[in-house]
């Protein structure tokens, strides 16, 4: 009886319905997807098999802009700029969203013309999906790296501020804190391990080597001059 009460407890009440469909112009796979939920936005932004991007406007419910070979491969990963209530920052920089592709680096664009406003391409990003993403300031971008490091760029500038080094294996997910200067980091940690199994009815045992996948996570504190730059302007960007 208690157990049933204890389920009861996180049984699900909500009620999921189909609001509208909305289909893309070209017959494609979609390999990413962004919508900001901070805040109210009707943009939604599709990326396609195809390598393009597509920009729904749901109130319209149509797309209202296309973008044709965005990259030299498919997106993997597209990111918008949606602030944090902790900073602030300049209206037209919410226009701003960032595409990333297997060797074809970071891409910044911007929604209003649908152009490629600067490449940011110094980390190593040959075959696994490494995301990237804009600080809550809006004034630097992380960005995952197969070379054990996570990239720190200054969004005016396509070279980076910082390596964070120290990594086991390839960084595939990166955020920043919306509320304090730090980047968190994901790892892709592929290693090999040795499981004893024992069979109970014959006590006979085996070595048997499986590959293994796990996920770990792991908090970077950004040091000078980004941390330094944080804290002079402390009014501007982080308001506690």
């Amino acid at each position: 009886m208690q157990l049933l009460l204890f389920l009861l407890r996180y049984q699900q009440r909500s009620v999921i319905k189909l609001a509208r469909c909305i289909t893309t112009t070209s017959a494609t796979d979609i390999t990413a997807l962004s919508a900001i939920n901070d805040f109210f936005s009707y943009i939604v932004l599709v990326c396609g098999s195809d390598r393009s991007i597509q920009v729904f406007d749901m109130n319209k419910g149509t797309v209202a802009s296309a973008l044709p070979d965005a990259h030299s491969r498919a997106v993997h990963c597209i990111t918008q700029n949606k602030g944090s209530m902790f900073s602030t920052q300049a209206p037209d920089s919410y226009n701003l969203f960032l595409t990333s592709a297997v060797t074809d680096g970071v891409k910044i664009w911007d929604l209003r013309s649908l152009r490629c406003v600067r490449r940011y391409e110094n980390h190593l990003n040959r075959c696994h999906p490494c995301s990237s993403a804009i600080s809550p300031c809006g004034r630097f971008i992380a960005s995952g790296s197969e070379d054990n490091c996570a990239y720190v760029y200054d969004i005016r500038s396509s070279r980076y501020l910082h390596r964070l080094q120290k990594h086991s294996d390839t960084v595939l997910s990166v955020t920043f804190n919306p509320a304090t200067p730090e980047v968190r980091t994901c790892l892709y940690l592929l290693s090999l391990s040795f499981l004893l199994r024992v069979k109970c009815l014959k006590a006979k045992t085996r070595d048997r080597g499986e590959k293994r996948c796990q996920s770990v996570v792991s908090v970077h504190k950004i040091a000078s001059p980004l941390k330094f730059y944080f804290k002079s302007f402390n009014k501007d960007v982080y308001l506690t």
